[in-house]
């Protein structure tokens, strides 16, 4: 039985080296130059960086974007309006072209004015004579910075008394019983 276990393997390897030095190494694909009659399909995705929003302090955002179709996509706009009462302004940024296939991500920047709940619009993208919006209307909690410190400092006086309880609860039982100890000696 072993012997015919031996045989199949060493059949199943010879087959595998032969249909590995069939198979020629994949040439690097280049994107899609696209044409004429085919189509662009843009999708987005929004990421905010940072894993709180404080008031005051940037807020770093991801956008990137996929051409999923057959043609490039030509004159991406994509803008962001953040409620101009609650956060700085954002500028457009414009892509002259999205190779089909391709895809491409910026970074920006936007700075919180105030604190308090909000709902941040879907970033609204145009090419071609499209029209895309990256995800839905988003609700967003812009903290204080107090309320930011208060939720995240290392809080020393708590960890203090802690330590001090701490200790305090294994020390006492020791010092007992080592007294205790010293009296019946």
């Amino acid at each position: 039985m072993s012997r015919a276990l031996w045989i199949l393997c060493a059949c199943a390897l010879a087959f595998a080296v032969v249909v590995a030095q069939e198979e020629e190494a994949p040439a690097a694909e280049e994107p899609i130059q696209g044409n004429e009659n085919g189509f662009s399909l843009l999708i987005a995705r929004r990421t905010f960086l940072n894993d709180s929003f404080v008031e005051n302090r940037e807020m770093t955002v991801r956008i990137d974007i996929w051409n999923l179709g057959t043609k490039e996509a030509e004159n991406v706009v994509i803008e962001e309006k953040y409620p101009e009462d609650m956060f700085s302004a954002v500028e457009k940024k414009v892509f002259d072209k999205i190779l089909a296939t391709e895809n491409v991500s910026f970074v920006y920047t936007v700075t919180p004015k105030s604190h308090g709940r909000t709902m941040i619009p879907r970033a609204h993208i145009t090419y071609e004579d499209r029209v895309a919006y990256i995800d839905a209307d988003l609700p967003l909690l812009v903290e204080s910075p107090e309320e930011y410190a208060k939720r995240t400092d290392r809080h020393i006086i708590d960890w203090l008394v802690f330590t001090v309880a701490s200790v305090l609860a294994c020390c006492i039982p020791s010092f007992v019983l080592y007294k205790q100890d010293k009296q019946f000696k």
